[in-house]
């Protein structure tokens, strides 16, 4: 202060280094107050840390003390990406939240959720805290509804718990997938959902309109969200919650996992260090990618995205600051099928260094796997079985992104889940078999459910049309089989008897089977000889009479039966139902000896012809008479078992003086066969 400065003295040296001004030697810079060089010749090495020493002296020569600088770091590399492994261990409890106390819905029998909140009793999520003004419902579905599990829950307002153990820095994931809960008249905008990791929020959209295949499957179309995060605290608290106002979403599989790095590679540029997808429902697209960076010299303080439909451009979006987040995401673009995006990272350090780094490129897929069939059984689809392995093939292609998972699920119902839900199965597979205890499948119709996803998150499921499990044969207490006799003549035969020895015609109906029925077993044979005649298998159809006429046969008189037995699909035969048949080729004969009775009492006439005929049990007559040959103007065509009939001269006829009737009785016997007695009378003189 006494005297003036007349210049400073500056120089560099390194921060760990003895010797004083081992960089750049003492310079005079004048009375300026910065300073800057370049070191000719001089190759600082990355990592080091040098700093300035500066002091002044004045007018009288008086140097003042040496002031250094905190120092600097000399930083020439890139930020290095490095890939990233997610550990399967998931930190949170109760993920898919089938622990809990109280009452649950089912999801089938629900059609208002409106009245959710109003109506339904306390339920507690166990491992789970609800906010007091909070809205939760368990949901369950037999239609394999959940992501994971039996179980998921409606959520209008918040849930949370603290989840402990963890390493303060470390990275960590949050996944977990929404949905918006579809019911008639609930179809309004898109609904907002929120995460909490302590005081860091994220909030995200959750598109509300189904696409063709969730509407036709039961399938609900669940919404993935992937966020990153550094816990401040080994505990912390981990909130799910949807934002007040809208109707509320559901939620399934919350996973929190460790992320271990892999050792830093600073020459590899491969699209493994950022991970990438996107998620389509219906014409609605999300893209969400993750990374990481290391830098040992300088700290990095900034990261852009974009999205492009080639390498490093920006069609979709261009570069967007993210801050120090390791994870981004884009819920409002619209990308064309069978498009190809990619995701640039740019990395920058304190030093003013970027490394640019490039997704592996996204196959835009907004069609979810095609299953074509669904098949019970190891081959060609089977209606019933009596094993207690239920077995299910299928055919299922992604022509676009290739399938990433498929799952199978066994229950009562289409797309049921009762017996076994969801488990993962290797993508090639195409063939299946699980053994159940039999009395959880006797008499029941059993479904397989094959449900596939493909590498753009998109899934699709089918269910086989059911196999009914039975070891029981058809039941035949109801059956009927009946032999419709044939007769050579204009009269029916009947009570079993026929002249006809070359065709027979059969009807039975009555069979049933839980399984369906396959086909029948009909016999035809002679009585008291072993050997059966012929015997046909007929195809079951689906009828209730079922109809078999035998041509071609030489049958001689005598007895005969048929036997018929219902096959189930699992080819086990019911018991016979039986009917009988009399082939008889015998006609009634006349007794020529005898004659034909009549007499009459004023107008009503009765005739008889007992022993006129060599009778048969099974004999019936038939009776008409007229006024002149072949005529019946009396009488026509009157039936009876017995061997007399009484009968009235009508009014039309005025007179019976003189009058001449014509008597016809026709003898018949059961198989159709008949003899004629004509006769000839003057009624006025009976």
């Amino acid at each position: 202060l006494d005297s003036v400065i007349t210049h400073y003295m500056w120089c560099v040296q390194t921060v760990s280094e003895l010797t004083l001004c081992n960089i750049r030697a003492w310079e005079n810079v004048g009375i300026q107050t910065f300073v800057s060089r370049t070191l000719n010749g001089t190759s600082l090495s990355s990592g080091i840390k040098i700093q300035s020493l500066v002091y002044a002296v004045d007018i009288v020569g008086h140097e003042s003390e040496i002031v250094k600088s905190n120092g600097v770091i000399v930083d020439v590399t890139q930020p290095i990406p490095v890939e990233m492994i997610h550990l399967d261990i998931n930190l949170a409890s109760n993920p898919s939240f089938e622990l809990f106390e109280g009452n649950y819905m089912l999801l089938e029998n629900e059609t208002d959720y409106s009245s959710f909140c109003v109506m339904t009793e306390y339920v507690q999520l166990l491992n789970w805290t609800k906010k007091s003004d909070s809205c939760v419902i368990v949901l369950k579905s037999n239609r394999n509804n959940a992501f994971d599990g039996r179980s998921f829950v409606f959520l209008n307002g918040e849930i949370s718990q603290n989840v402990s153990s963890l390493e303060e820095g470390q990275l960590y994931r949050i996944t977990f997938v929404t949905a918006h809960p579809i019911w008639e008249g609930n179809d309004g905008a898109n609904n907002e959902g929120f995460v909490q990791i302590g005081n860091e929020r994220h909030v995200f959209l959750v598109y509300t309109k189904q696409d063709r295949h969730t509407a036709q499957t039961y399938d609900i179309p669940w919404h993935h969200h992937t966020f990153y995060f550094r816990p401040v605290l080994q505990n912390m608290k981990i909130s799910l919650g949807s934002l007040f106002g809208n109707a509320g979403l559901y939620f399934d599989d919350a996973r929190i996992q460790k992320v271990n790095m892999l050792k830093p590679d600073s020459n590899q540029t491969s699209g493994k260090h950022v991970i990438n997808h996107i998620v389509t429902i219906h014409q609605w697209s999300s893209v969400h990618a993750s990374w990481h960076f290391v830098d040992s010299e300088s700290p990095i303080f900034d990261y852009t995205w974009a999205i492009g439909y080639t390498e490093g451009s920006t069609e979709v979006q261009g570069f967007q600051s993210v801050g120090l987040s390791n994870f981004a995401y884009n819920y409002n673009v619209s990308l064309p099928h069978t498009s190809t995006i990619h995701v640039t990272v740019i990395a920058t350090n304190a030093a003013g260094l970027m490394k640019k780094i490039h997704a592996e490129s996204l196959l835009v897929d907004k069609t979810p796997p095609e299953i074509t069939c669904v098949n019970d059984g190891i081959g060609d689809d089977i209606d019933a079985q009596s094993e207690s392995e239920i077995s299910a093939n299928w055919e299922v292609d992604d022509l676009e992104s290739g399938l990433e998972s498929c799952q199978f699920s066994i229950g009562y119902q289409l797309y049921g889940n009762e017996l076994q839900t969801f488990q993962k199965i290797p993508v090639e597979l195409r063939l299946l078999s699980k053994v159940f205890p039999y009395d959880l499948l006797f008499m029941r119709r059993i479904y397989v459910t094959i449900r596939c996803k493909n590498k753009a998150g998109l899934q699709s499921s089918l269910s086989t049309d059911g196999v009914i499990v039975s070891n029981l044969p058809p039941v035949s207490t109801r059956a009927k089989v009946n032999i419709l006799p044939l007769s050579n003549t204009e009269y029916m035969a009947y009570n079993g008897y026929q002249k006809n020895k070359h065709t027979m015609r059969i009807k039975w109906s009555g069979f049933e089977d839980i399984v369906g029925l396959d086909s029948y077993l009909v016999s035809f044979k002679m009585d008291n000889n072993g050997d059966a005649i012929i015997t046909r298998s007929i195809t079951a159809e689906k009828q209730d009479i079922t109809y078999l006429v035998l041509t071609g046969l030489d049958l001689k008189d005598g007895n005969y039966t048929v036997a018929v037995q219902a096959i189930n699909k699992m080819y086990v035969r019911s018991d016979q139902v039986k009917a009988s048949i009399t082939i008889s080729s015998l006609q009634p004969t006349i007794e020529r000896s005898s004659t034909l009775h009549v007499s009459i009492n004023n107008r009503t006439v009765h005739i008889s012809w007992k022993d006129m005929f060599y009778e048969d049990r099974d004999t019936f007559y038939e009776v008409s008479a007229g006024t002149f040959v072949g005529s019946a103007d009396i009488i026509q065509w009157q039936e009876t078992k017995n061997t007399f009939i009484t009968f009235f001269i009508p009014p039309r006829i005025k007179s019976i003086k003189g009058l001449t009737s014509y008597i016809t009785v026709r003898g018949i016997y059961a198989n159709g066969m008949f003899n004629v007695v004509n006769h000839r009378i003057n009624l006025s003189d009976i």
